[in-house]
């Protein structure tokens, strides 16, 4: 930079009467991964793009950047959101397959191989509708829908397995194939339609709730619904056709070790359940009296405390912060020293989880230090800071994320200087995040009769 020139050519550089050093304007605000500067590339997609292809994408990017780039330079992919929508979606297809297997066996003991194979397709034919007519509605895949799919293929099953049970049952009293499925499906009819009926009473409502909780919460009862109307309709009109079929195919006589499974049932039904139930219907008060009182001990449970309430319970997740704030005016020194000093404890944290794990996996993948950023102070400045870290995924490890929580804090040194420390996953429920109301002025004495006005103020509202 030119200072000045003259006429004949001379300059006097910036150089020459100064010190020139390359820094950044703000010294806080930076990031530090392994102990040294690095920076934080946010990846986000749009509603129309598909996560796991995007975060896809993502990797074959990083992944060409690194076979192009220097070996000094280190590409490390932190909170990757996909990798928990993967996650979720690998656990619907282990329900999925768990839950047929189960389903099958069972069916296949008491009755036949090939009633069984009829009564398990429904889920695959019902869960595949159930996602055809998702998007015009207006959903995707997502943790929401993902769990009322969860849900739904517990519920699914009861229609099928009834009226496969009540097809067998004609039929085992003499009548043909085809019309055991016709009058098997017209006795229980009624009541399944009217199953449906009452799920969907409970379940509609829900759909209309307002608000931000409403428009987050309404792709459960829609894909209940869905996936539950999808499963009647196949149930009515595809099941007893296959049904027919299978039964005619299949001996009505059982032979060998069905004919001595048959009469052990038979047995349990008569000696053991038969004469409980005979029990119990002879010391019918005692036993009405006993369900009452349960009733009224478990509503007690709740009303006294004992059973604990909330209303957005989070699942384990693979992201931990923990959030450090000292006093303003704090020298940046020494908040990254205060930060490095919680950084330190969960590598210890980390180094033991790795010792006692059997597959001597560690728990901790990668973490890394934001300066200036602090989301529980509503902050910026020197004096704040956040470690985060990315842990290991929630079906690979075996603590849960409170008990992380609770090593991280039994680590950290004792820190007089700290004004605020909370390690904490950074999520947002729907309720949304807590209110903070900071004042500020140059009389104590009015400050603190403000802050408890306010808190008066806040008490009020219950919650």
């Amino acid at each position: 930079v030119v200072i000045h020139a003259d006429a004949e050519g001379a300059e006097v550089l910036l150089g020459d009467i100064a010190t020139i050093r390359q820094t950044f304007e703000v010294e806080e605000d930076q990031i530090r991964m392994g102990g040294q500067r690095a920076a934080l590339l946010q990846i986000q997609k749009t509603r129309a793009e598909d996560t796991i292809r995007a975060s896809d994408a993502v990797k074959r990017l990083i992944a060409d950047e690194r076979d192009r780039m220097p070996t000094t330079m280190q590409y490390v992919i932190t909170a990757d959101m996909a990798r928990i929508v993967g996650g979720r979606l690998n656990l619907l297809y282990k329900f999925l397959w768990q839950g047929a297997l189960l389903v099958f066996v069972m069916l296949w003991i008491f009755f036949n191989a090939r009633l069984s194979f009829w009564v398990i397709a429904s889920i695959p034919v019902s869960v595949s509708a159930a996602v055809f007519l998702m998007p015009p509605l207006g959903l995707t895949i997502d943790m929401f829908t993902m769990v009322a799919l969860l849900m739904g293929l517990g519920i699914m099953m009861d229609d099928g397995i009834v009226i496969a049970e009540n097809v067998a049952g004609h039929v085992a009293r003499g009548k043909s194939a085809v019309h055991a499925a016709i009058d098997g499906v017209r006795e229980v009819g009624g009541g399944i339609l009217s199953s449906f009926c009452t799920t969907a009473c409970v379940l509609g409502p829900l759909i209309f709730i307002g608000g931000e909780i409403g428009r987050i919460l309404r792709a459960i009862p829609i894909v209940l619904l869905i996936i539950l109307a999808c499963s009647l309709i196949e149930a009515f009109l595809i099941l007893p056709s296959h049904l027919a079929h299978a039964l005619d195919a299949s001996p009505t006589q059982p032979t060998g070790l069905r004919r001595r499974f048959e009469r052990l049932v038979d047995w349990i039904r008569e000696n053991l359940f038969g004469k409980s139930v005979d029990f119990l219907v002879q010391w019918r008060y005692i036993w009405v009296g006993s369900s009452i009182g349960l009733l009224l001990l478990s509503a007690s449970l709740l009303a006294s405390g004992v059973m604990k309430y909330e209303s957005f319970p989070t699942p384990d997740g693979d992201l931990l912060e923990a959030r450090v704030a000292l006093a303003q005016g704090t020298p940046f020194a020494q908040t990254k020293a205060t930060a490095e000093r919680v950084a330190a404890a969960l590598e210890r944290v980390r180094d033991k989880g790795s010792d006692a794990s059997d597959t001597k996996s560690p728990i901790v993948e990668s973490q890394y230090i934001v300066f200036n950023q602090n989301a529980d102070v509503q902050e910026t400045g020197p004096h704040v800071a956040t470690v985060a870290a990315d842990l290991v995924e929630t079906e690979n490890r075996r603590q849960t994320i409170d008990e992380i929580i609770e090593l991280w804090s039994d680590e950290i040194d004792s820190m007089p200087d700290v004004t605020n420390l909370a390690i904490t996953e950074p999520v947002i429920a729907p309720t949304g995040i807590p209110i903070e109301v900071q004042l500020h002025g140059e009389d104590l004495d009015r400050l603190n009769a403000a802050a408890g006005e306010v808190r008066d103020w806040f008490a009020q509202w219950e919650g």
